[in-house]
């Protein structure tokens, strides 16, 4: 455990004073998080739908992969794997601790998401922040990794 905490953080020093490298390597995945979700008010959530809410990705996973020169952030959901630079998002290595990585992801002006890995103790924190858009939502959820 220790040896992929050290090589964690030997990736992450990589990544952050830019050694060049060929390696791609997925530090941590998190299965099913769960936790609640806040749905506003708008077009498509009613009056009687807005509010707090349980909230789960069922089947899903969440991935921190380190490349070359930055961070990434895999996730599945029920229907394809995906990646958030893939889709447009500037992924941001936000800080690492003496165990945990944080990295941020902005889609754009007014969807963003957090990110806090224990590498130590095996689990994801996120937050998702998503506004104008079909539904609008502020979130958290905890998973379980390996």
């Amino acid at each position: 455990m220790v040896a992929k905490i050290t090589l964690g953080i030997l990736a992450v020093l990589f990544v952050l004073t830019g050694v060049s490298g060929s390696f791609s390597e997925t530090m941590i995945e998190c299965r099913e998080p769960k936790g609640y979700g806040y749905y506003f008010e708008n077009g498509f959530v009613s009056a009687s739908q807005k509010g707090w809410t349980e909230d789960a990705i069922t089947g899903g996973i969440i991935a921190l992969e380190l490349k070359e020169n930055s961070a990434d952030i895999l996730f599945k959901d029920a229907h394809q794997l995906k990646s958030a630079s893939g889709q447009g998002a500037q992924v941001v290595l936000t800080g690492v601790g003496t165990r945990t990585i944080s990295v941020s992801v902005i889609y754009n002006k007014t969807n963003s998401e957090h990110y806090v890995f224990d590498l130590l103790n095996k689990k994801m924190a996120f937050t998702s922040l998503k506004f104008e858009g079909f539904i609008e939502k502020a979130s958290l959820m905890i998973s379980e990794c390996k």
